[in-house]
C-alpha cells in the first residue's frame, strides 16, 4: 500500500513493516528501507491517471464494491 504518512506510527511501533519507499531516493526518516527501484520493482510501474474529485469518488465506489465482494467471498479477515 502507498501511505502518505498515516501509517508511520504503526511502522515505528513495529505493527507494520515498511518494505520499500516510493520516492526516487531513500527516505531520511527510514534510511534502511530501500526504494522500489533498489528492491527490483521498477518494472511493475504504473501510469498517473489524473481525474476530477467526482471521478475519483466514483473510482473509489467501484473499487470498494469490487474488492469488498472479493473480501466477503473469500472470508478475508484483518488481524
Amino acid at each position: 500500500m502507498f501511505d502518505p504518512g498515516i501509517g508511520l506510527n504503526s511502522v515505528r511501533s513495529n505493527r507494520l513493516k515498511l518494505l520499500v519507499v516510493g520516492s526516487p531516493k531513500r527516505s531520511p526518516l527510514f534510511p534502511e528501507v530501500p526504494t522500489m527501484e533498489e528492491a527490483g520493482l521498477n518494472g511493475i510501474g504504473g501510469a498517473p491517471a489524473p481525474m476530477t474529485p467526482a471521478e475519483f469518488g466514483q473510482r473509489i465506489a467501484v473499487d470498494s464494491e469490487r474488492f469488498g465482494k472479493l473480501i466477503r467471498e473469500r472470508s478475508i479477515k484483518g488481524d
